[in-house]
């Protein structure tokens, strides 16, 4: 597998203050724009607490016979609050494990770790979906892995740092994770911005 790290930029100086959401999808330029992967990432610009729930799960491919047990940041919580926690396990479009994990939070942020235990050789998607229980904030992440001597067949798409501030009229920078895929493997990227509601 070939992980590769690449970075961009926006002029922000037309964007009012406020808080926004980026969608960012991947397409393959060699098959006439073939859809490959997407991901999001929040932002805010100017001086505006936006405080968006997250949660990040860095993955690496496994080594057959070892265990899938992956480290994992939820942020931005209110202590007392409830929430929700779901994780779906994918192996290719094949949905194999589906859990929910209700809790209280006891901190601003948590960090935990999941176990998805002994899986077979193949190439796996976990989705994350983390709300608060009165439906205040809402956030999900896709992250991809592979388990043995296999190709996945295909790139995937991570952001690398979902949410941060910037001052009216700085350049917004933005880095992604390019994972899998062949070297010197043409690609595109396209995107749009979307102001939150605050």
């Amino acid at each position: 597998t070939t992980v590769e790290f690449y970075s961009s930029t926006i002029d922000a100086s037309g964007l009012s203050e406020g808080c926004y959401w980026m969608e960012i999808t991947l397409y393959d330029a060699s098959m006439n724009g073939a859809y490959m992967d997407s991901d999001n990432q929040e932002f805010g610009v100017g001086d505006i607490d936006c405080n968006p729930l997250y949660v990040n799960m860095q993955t690496y491919d496994i080594t057959s016979g070892y265990e899938a047990n992956f480290s994992m940041e939820m942020g931005n919580m209110m202590n007392g609050s409830n929430y929700s926690l779901t994780f779906k396990l994918f192996n290719d479009a094949n949905l194999l494990n589906e859990t929910t994990f209700d809790f209280m939070a006891w901190s601003e942020n948590i960090y935990d770790n999941i176990n998805f235990g002994y899986l077979q050789d193949g190439c796996y998607m976990v989705q994350i979906y983390f709300m608060e229980e009165n439906g205040d904030g809402f956030t999900n992440v896709g992250e991809w892995f592979k388990v043995g001597n296999v190709s996945c067949g295909s790139i995937h798409l991570d952001m690398v740092d979902r949410h941060t501030i910037y001052m009216t009229n700085e350049t917004v920078m933005f880095d992604m994770r390019l994972n899998g895929g062949e070297i010197n493997q043409s690609i595109n990227f396209d995107y749009e911005d979307r102001k939150s509601v605050v």
